[in-house]
């Protein structure tokens, strides 16, 4: 039987089910197809377990079951297939910890443990193994050989306590006071994990502010969670009753099983090329009843700090800690087919669990863990976009619960506007815009109309919730007509909505008038070639006594020839490509100048249109990126009157659109990486014919790639340098604001400017440094304080820089220097 056919076989054991019976059916079924092709084909069945095993978690105990009822007749081949099953398990496993893939490293572990359960392997010989990496994890950062850095720390300590829960039971009766040994340690690395959390300058600075999607109040740590989970499942002697149903149905068959002894394992040892990821944290959204957060503690605006726990005696947290491992493995592992991820989880087809949860409580584990996924920074395991199709899908499904706690969680996400981290906030009005235009943008807009209340501006809560209205609204319009969202909320609301604007030209410039005569002649049955529009434009401006005039003129038509469609102006502007650069190479400064203000001027009034010519410049290489970076965002001087800059800093497009040109920059650099890595084995494969070419190929190819990572890092540091620019503007017009004695209303909405203003460029340089610590690595500091031009030292920004320095140290084991 070929591999690929088992494969296919074994990964659809466990769909369409909907009882018990019926994957204890599937089960023994697949036993008594595999059985007759177990002699010759053990080796292809045993592959075929763990692939699918490691692709398909939520199916591990299916799997489990299967290969222990397989490796129970007693047989040679059967003591075979066990032990080729255990190195191949121990293989991959050490494999995948070089790689630090954790997703499937916590995949074969688990599918260990449940070949534990299944007596497939000695419960004694798996506890070493979980020693083996508990131990690992103790180990002091500061110890030699490499390091062990606080994240390897974690992700070690994650893989050990994630996978516990699943064979707790049989560890517990076989080997208690081993159990019992290694708990202890569980519970030591926890409290060392607390310890170096609250460390810190003055005991307060923690690099996990970089990190969190929103107040550390409102979310459930990972390993705080897990935590919880080992004392509760030990308190309660690991309760059978979540996960041991499949094993009892095949009681009889697994009690013959062989209990091989797990070959030993060998964990690497850190590098700095090991990338380990950053913690997890869970949304507290659509929480029930249950839950100690009440809506009460929603609405204050207390500073009182409050701790979670799932319920006042964690006695759910077990129960919700398979639910939420199951849910999450299923979003992970069918991201390639959104709408049979959806039909999956409502129907809990999945049902390793016995069903101990009602069908409101399943749905509340899956949109908290797909809001979760969604806000996880510094990037989210998928393509955020697949998470907004999933919630939509399982919406759509008939009889879903799905909609009802979707709209408790939106409620609080609004509730808790002020709580967010920017780029977490930018991504939630992103994806509830996405959700309702696929739902007529039907949703209870009433509940939002008093954030329009202006005698309440000065609520801070309240202002941001007008802020996530208004983005929510602005994006809405990207997605349809302005007359369509009108027409769908309160008239009070409709202030929000800035209709689209039109392009915007100087009628009284003699450039004007030169350009829409010249805009003919480059479309249409009347086009001319490059040269023609040339030699008309020198005759109107000579390039020696007026190039500053010619040029203008030639942007100014291109935008006017090109405003129709996006596509318009692409082959307008590339079929003239040459002769701008030709202009522009006259005089570079002077025309970088120019070209961004014909730019800026021509599409002030539409962002959509600006965002995508400036795009277009940039990778045309007539303008670079920190060029681009400025017209995002403007320069804030500290003069009186900031209010139309203030402004332009507070809108939310500006932000995205540097996020978007950060994107652009990485991708360029992993282009050119590529082409480098594969001239690089082109050259060494190389015949004597080709050896000129392949090394042409490959010194191209390293200028290209020395280019676009100086390129990304005077992109980084001019971010930083400009974000640390407008803060200390801020400052300065924050005290000026102070001190208005005229109109309270004028100072109340300059005073909520300058906040959202603030929180926007700190939300944009803690973004910045996370997703670019390679960067901030290779920095020294000298260099980043001459870049930054300190003037006066700003508390706040200070703080992220410390916060930076901490978050290196728990990433990479380094110290850096901030004096």
């Amino acid at each position: 039987m070929e591999q690929k056919r088992v494969l296919h076989y074994l990964a659809r054991i466990g769909d369409k089910v909907k009882h018990k019976g019926d994957l204890e059916s599937q089960v023994s079924k697949a036993s008594e197809t595999l059985r007759p092709k177990f002699s010759g084909d053990f080796k292809e069945i045993a592959d075929a377990l763990v692939e699918c095993a490691i692709f398909l978690p939520q199916k591990s105990v299916a799997y489990a079951v299967l290969g222990g009822v397989l490796a129970a007749s007693g047989s040679e081949e059967c003591y075979s297939f066990v032990q080729y099953l255990a190195e191949s398990i121990r293989d991959r496993l050490e494999r995948d910890l070089h790689s630090c893939s954790f997703r499937s490293c916590r995949a074969v572990f688990r599918f260990c443990a449940n070949l534990t359960q299944a007596a497939v392997f000695s419960p004694k010989s798996f506890l070493r193994w979980l020693e083996i990496v508990i131990d690992e994890a103790l180990k002091s950062p500061d110890s030699s050989l490499g390091g062990n850095p606080q994240a390897r720390r974690e992700w070690l300590f994650c893989l050990c306590t994630t996978t516990l829960p699943w064979c707790g039971n049989i560890l517990r009766e076989r080997c208690a006071m081993e159990l019992k040994s290694l708990l202890d340690k569980i519970f030591l690395f926890g409290q060392k994990a607390t310890d170096v959390s609250d460390e810190g300058e003055g005991g307060t600075l923690s690099f996990e502010d970089l990190l969190v999607p929103m107040e550390q109040n409102w979310l459930l740590g990972k390993i705080h969670k897990l935590r919880k989970v080992m004392q509760r499942a030990e308190a309660e002697e690991w309760p059978r009753k979540y996960v041991h149903w499949l094993y009892d149905a095949f009681d009889t068959t697994l009690a013959r099983g062989l209990e091989t002894s797990l070959p030993s394992l060998s964990i690497p040892l850190h590098s700095k090329n090991h990338v380990y990821p950053f913690p997890e944290y869970e949304l507290l959204v659509g929480m029930d009843s249950q839950t100690d957060i009440s809506h009460h503690a929603h609405d204050t605006n207390s500073d009182n700090t409050m701790q979670y726990s799932p319920t006042d005696n964690d006695a759910d947290i077990l129960r919700d800690f398979y639910a939420s491992e199951l849910v999450s493995d299923t979003i992970d592992s069918l991201k390639d087919n959104h709408s049979l991820a959806a039909a999956v989880l409502l129907s809990f087809s999945f049902s390793e669990v016995e069903p101990f949860v009602d069908e409101m409580q399943t749905h509340l584990h899956i949109i908290r863990a797909i809001l979760s996924k969604m806000v996880h920074l510094p990037t989210t395991d998928e393509s955020i976009l697949y998470y907004h199709v999933l919630l939509i899908d399982l919406c759509y499904m008939e009889g879903s619960q799905a909609p009802l706690k979707l709209l408790m969680a939106v409620e609080e996400i609004f509730d808790m506007a002020d709580k967010y981290d920017a780029e977490v906030f930018d991504r939630l009005t992103d994806w509830f815009a996405r959700h309702l235009s696929n739902f007529g943008y039907k949703w209870n807009w009433d509940d939002w109309v008093f954030v329009t209340d202006k005698e309440t501006y000065d609520t801070e809560k309240q202002l941001y919730q007008l802020v996530f209205c208004k983005d929510v609204l602005y994006k809405c319009l990207r997605l349809s007509y302005f007359e369509h969202i009108s027409s769908a909320i309160p008239a009070s609301l409709r202030e929000l909505l800035i209709e689209p604007g039109k392009a915007i030209l100087n009628e009284t410039e003699e450039e004007t008038a030169v350009a829409k005569e010249l805009a003919k002649h480059m479309i249409g049955k009347e086009r001319k070639n490059a040269s023609e529009i040339e030699e008309f434009l020198s005759l109107r401006f000579p390039f020696e006594s007026s190039l500053s005039s010619a040029f203008c003129t030639l942007c100014r038509a291109l935008l006017i020839a090109g405003s129709k469609t996006f596509s318009h102006f692409d082959v307008v502007t590339e079929r003239y490509l040459g002769l701008l650069r030709k202009l522009f190479a006259m005089d570079r400064a002077n025309m970088k100048r120019l070209i961004m203000s014909e730019m800026k001027n021509y599409w002030n009034s539409s962002p959509q249109h600006l965002e995508y010519v400036l795009e277009k410049l940039w990778l045309y290489r007539i303008i670079d990126c920190s060029t681009v970076f400025d017209a995002a965002i403007p320069y804030l001087s500290v003069e009186a009157d900031n209010e139309k800059v203030l402004s332009e800093l507070s809108v939310a497009w500006r932000w995205k659109f540097v996020r978007k040109l950060f994107d652009r920059v990485k991708e360029h650099v992993q282009l050119a990486k590529d082409e480098l890595s594969m001239a690089a084995q082109a050259a060494s494969q190389a015949t004597e014919g080709e050896i000129d070419a392949a090394n042409l190929r490959l010194k191209n190819a390293q200028t290209a790639n020395d280019n676009a990572i100086k390129e990304q890092k005077e992109l980084f540091l001019h971010a930083l340098r400009r974000s640390y620019a407008i803060i200390e503007a801020l400052e300065k017009n924050s005290d000026n604001s102070l001190d208005e004695t005229e109109g309270v209303s004028s100072s109340h909405r300059f005073r909520n400017l300058i906040s959202i203003c603030k929180w926007r460029v700190l939300g944009s340089m803690k973004e910045t440094i996370r997703k670019h610590l390679d960067l901030l690595e290779t920095t020294s500091w000298e260099s980043l304080k001459a870049t930054l031009n300190f003037q006066m030292p700003i508390q706040v920004v200070d703080v992220i820089f410390q916060e930076s320095k901490q978050l290196l140290k728990y990433c990479r084991g380094i110290t850096y220097n901030f004096a």
